[in-house]
C-alpha cells in the first residue's frame, strides 16, 4: 500500500474514505470533526451517527477507543466517512493510550479495505484535545500506515497535515509533502470556527432563557462571553450538582437514588477540575 503526505484541507481530499477523530457518543467536536460534519452536511451526518449510537446501545456493543463506524460521506468528495473513536492521552497510563491509538488507525484500515475502499485519508490523530505529543502521535501514524498489508483493494493512504508545524516535523522526517493550502487558509479556518462555536453557544443561550422576543445581541454576546470564562462554567456545575442533591431522593420505590448521589459524589470533583 502506497503512503503519501499531503498538506490539505482533509474535507476537500478525493478519496474513497475520509477518517473522522471521533468521540464516544459520535457527536461533532472541533478542528478536523468540525470540518468533516460542515462540509460533509452536519444534520445528515448526526443523524445517521445518532442511529448507530443506538444500534449500538441495543446491541450492548461500547463505542471504545479504537473502534471504527462507518456513515455516507453525503456532499464530501468521498464515498464513507470512518468515525474513529480515538483515546486521550492518559500520563498514569501512557502505553494503553499508545497502543489504543494504534489500534484506531488499524481498525479504520481494515475497515476500509473490508469496505473495498481503494484510497483512504487520515488526519494526524488524537494530536489536538486529545492531548497525544505531536511526535507521538506521528510516530504512531507513520507506524500503522507504512506497516498494514492489505487484503482486498486498499492501495493508497494519505496523511494529511494542516497546520505549518506538523508540516514541517513531517518534512524533517525526509517526507516529501504535496501542499496544496498554505497557513492563510488555516488561519481563515480557524476564525470560522470559532465563530461557529460562539454561535452555537449564542443559539443555546437563547434556548435556556424564557424570554419571548430574542434578546439584543449585545446581551447574548455578554452572557456567551461569561460562559467562557473556566471559572464561571465550574460555577455552573456546582450549582448543577446542588441541584442534583436537593432533587434526586436519597430513598425512592426504585431504591436507586442512594446510589445515584453516591456517583455524583465520586464524579463531582473530577468534572469540576477539569472543566474548561
Amino acid at each position: 500500500m502506497d503512503f503519501k503526505v499531503i498538506r490539505n484541507d482533509i474535507s476537500a481530499v478525493q478519496v474513497d474514505a475520509v477518517v473522522l477523530p471521533a468521540n464516544w457518543m459520535l457527536r461533532m467536536g472541533t478542528g478536523v470533526s468540525m470540518a468533516l460534519f460542515e462540509a460533509a452536511g452536519r444534520e445528515e451526518v448526526e443523524a445517521e451517527c445518532s442511529a448507530l449510537l443506538e444500534q449500538a446501545k441495543s446491541e450492548g456493543r461500547r463505542l471504545v477507543p479504537g473502534v471504527t463506524v462507518p456513515t455516507h460521506a453525503f456532499d464530501l468528495p468521498a464515498k464513507v466517512i470512518l468515525h474513529t473513536i480515538v483515546p486521550r492521552w492518559d500520563e498514569g497510563n501512557p502505553s494503553k493510550s499508545y497502543e489504543d491509538l494504534c489500534k484506531a488507525y488499524a481498525s479504520a484500515l481494515f475497515l476500509a479495505d473490508e469496505m473495498d475502499m481503494e484510497s483512504i485519508a487520515f488526519p494526524l490523530l488524537a494530536s489536538g484535545n486529545n492531548g497525544f505529543d505531536p511526535d507521538t502521535a506521528i510516530e504512531i501514524a507513520v507506524q500503522s500506515l507504512e506497516q498494514y498489508q492489505p487484503k482486498n483493494k486498499l492501495s493508497l493512504a494519505y496523511l494529511v497535515t494542516f497546520d505549518s508545524s506538523v508540516t514541517k516535523k513531517m518534512k524533517a522526517l525526509g517526507y516529501e509533502v504535496e501542499e496544496t493550502i498554505d497557513q492563510m487558509h488555516v488561519l481563515d479556518q480557524k476564525i470560522h470556527q470559532a465563530k461557529a462555536r460562539q454561535n452555537a453557544l449564542r443559539r443555546g443561550v437563547e434556548k435556556l432563557l424564557p424570554h419571548k422576543k430574542p434578546l439584543p445581541k449585545k446581551v447574548l454576546d455578554g452572557a456567551v462571553e461569561w460562559l467562557r470564562v473556566p471559572e464561571n462554567q465550574q460555577a455552573i456545575l456546582g450549582f448543577a450538582f446542588v441541584i442534583a442533591r436537593i432533587a434526586i431522593p436519597k430513598e425512592g420505590k426504585d431504591g436507586k437514588g442512594g446510589k445515584v448521589l453516591e456517583v455524583l459524589d465520586a464524579v463531582e470533583p473530577l468534572v469540576k477540575g477539569k472543566a474548561k
